[in-house]
């Protein structure tokens, strides 16, 4: 499998992520993972974090879908993650993680600024420069919305645990990494045989980039 570097990096120290085109046998296992989900299959440009199993965990999206601006890079494909995210939303933990990136404001500041910077440096230079030229309310809202396509507030806003955890996996940080990391301590499912990806083969080895398994 041949791993795709961003185009960005922290200072020249590393990519802020990498991912993966899309092959047919992580097609096969999005399938599934997404089959009672809304989600268009047209909106994936690649694969940017696997599971301990050697399945995807998070898709990279497109950040033009029908030529508008697609509110989120990153979206949680693990059904696992997803059930886990879901039953902490529902404990209050969207107000919870608010409260600590309020303590952080200069580094969730900077999370997003990557983010979108992400957002525009996927798109190809003559696109860009197009949509700056010709639409620049749509070149705008690339450049300045947040993590989930909130635009910039006073304080941090979480839409949704589901991309908070999506971005981490993806580029193995994020402003509450701890905090993830205590309610996430384990970030692949225990047996894949019971969730729907068991029904594949994996489609990669498990020696996979990305670190957090």
């Amino acid at each position: 499998m041949k791993n795709i570097s961003r185009y960005l990096s922290r200072g020249g120290s590393g990519p802020l992520f990498s991912f993966s085109s899309i092959n047919p046998r992580h097609l096969q296992v999005i399938q599934a993972q997404m089959k009672d989900r809304k989600f268009s299959l047209s909106i994936m440009a690649g694969t940017c974090s696997f599971c301990r199993w050697g399945y995807p965990r998070v898709i990279l999206c497109k950040p033009l879908f029908r030529n508008r601006p697609f509110p989120t890079l990153f979206w949680l494909s693990c059904p696992w993650l997803v059930l886990q995210a879901g039953r902490l939303e529902s404990e209050g933990g969207v107000g919870e993680m608010e409260k600590v990136l309020f303590e952080r404001v200069p580094a969730w500041t900077l999370y997003n600024m990557e983010a979108s910077m992400m957002r525009l440096f996927l798109i190809p230079p003559f696109q860009r420069t197009f949509l700056k030229r010709y639409y620049p309310r749509i070149h705008k809202v690339l450049r300045r919305t947040e993590v989930g396509g909130i635009y910039p507030a006073e304080r941090p806003t979480v839409k949704c645990l589901h991309l908070q955890l999506a971005s981490f996996l993806a580029m193995d940080s994020h402003p509450a990494d701890d905090w993830l990391l205590t309610k996430f301590p384990v970030l692949s499912c225990p047996d894949p045989g019971t969730e729907v990806c068991g029904n594949f083969q994996p489609p990669l080895n498990t020696a996979l980039p990305g670190g957090l398994k």
